[in-house]
């Protein structure tokens, strides 16, 4: 593959990239500037300026590139998937009562719930807004819109499904619980970026299904992989066992409650403690328990399992070039959850 033109870092961006993204921020801040409310619009601009990756856009735009699409309809569509995605962390954060993020505090944190709840609710409309005045036949706007809606309802359903997850540590199948909660609240935002850009390319709705598929394995490998790291003690501004201090479902827990039943209701117990009772004793108890019953090894081969569902999709075969811009943000997200290039991880993609 020839060097894809979005630097996941940032550094050394050619200038052409460069640009292209400064018109997906404009494209972003100016459809907020367009409210009448400028309270919303600032505070969503904050939240937007708080930082990120920008990693679906960055997606987006590759896509977009390598399959020929025009440059002002890849930006709306790279600006359309980044503001959804955006607006699922300024959900999330509400829903996990998390103080902080970007090692900055969260917006409901910093100006209440109310504030971050209509910033969220916005976000999650706007896409559709950008859609609209995408210079599309109006058949294809539909479509895009439809695609929009069906994973904001996926989204959506996703969250709910992984607040659940705690209550029901009983069931036989919560592995498949979990998947399919990560299915729904991850896997969609990456597979948007590359349907859209198919299907604005070809117009062929089947095909961009066909080729967006592979998307929600990295979806899947992106989950599993944060939180290995999370227990590893890899992410970058987050002590280790931050998941388990915040009382989440992670995948750890299925994976150790499936052939340990008799831990159910002790495990149930440590995850509904008030958290602010917890120490780091018990936290290391329990990382440490999961280490010793070979849990961090069993998640690694399902990791290993789903980069290998992507690496041997249709894709590979039908359309090399997005194939190649899968591995690439794969291994740039698998670097920057902290695994070193020698890991066996890589020897797949």
């Amino acid at each position: 593959m020839s060097e894809t033109w979005s630097s996941f870092s940032g550094a050394g961006e050619p200038e052409f990239k460069g640009l292209v993204l400064d018109q997906v921020e404009e494209l972003m801040a100016d459809s907020l500037h367009r409210l009448k409310t400028h309270r919303l619009a600032q505070l969503s601009l904050e939240h937007l300026s708080s930082g990120g990756r920008r990693l679906r856009a960055r997606l987006a735009l590759d896509v977009g590139k390598a399959l020929g699409v025009e440059t002002h309809l890849n930006v709306s569509w790279a600006a359309a998937c980044e503001l959804l995605h955006n607006a699922t962390l300024v959900l999330d954060d509400i829903q996990d009562q998390d103080e902080e993020r970007r090692g900055q505090p969260t917006l409901w944190a910093k100006h209440g719930l109310p504030a971050a709840l209509n910033v969220g609710e916005l976000l999650l409309m706007l896409p559709h807004w950008i859609i609209k005045q995408m210079h599309l036949p109006a058949e294809r706007q539909v479509e895009l819109l439809g695609k929009m809606t069906d994973t904001c309802i996926c989204l959506v359903s996703g969250q709910m499904d992984e607040t659940t997850l705690q209550d029901q540590l009983e069931r036989v199948d919560l592995w498949q619980s979990y998947l399919e909660a990560i299915s729904g609240k991850t896997s969609p935002l990456f597979e948007l970026p590359v349907w859209g850009n198919v299907f604005i390319a070809t117009g062929d709705v089947a095909l961009a299904q066909r080729w967006a598929q592979p998307f929600r394995h990295f979806g899947v490998v992106f989950q599993l992989a944060d939180d290995l790291a999370d227990v590893l003690g890899k992410k970058e501004g987050r002590r280790r066992g931050a998941d388990l201090m915040e009382g989440k479902v992670s995948a750890l827990i299925p994976l150790y409650l499936k052939d340990r039943p008799e831990k159910t209701q002790e495990l149930k117990r440590f995850l509904q403690t008030d958290r602010g009772q917890l120490d780091t004793k018990i936290i290391n108890y329990w990382l440490e328990e999961f280490e010793s019953q070979g849990i961090f090894d069993e998640l690694h081969a399902r990791i290993l399992y789903w980069l290998k569902s992507f690496g041997q999709s249709s894709l590979r075969q039908e359309q090399p070039e997005v194939y190649q811009i899968g591995v690439f943000y794969l291994r740039q997200v698998l670097s920057t959850f902290g695994y070193s290039q020698d890991e066996d991880f890589y020897g797949i993609l």
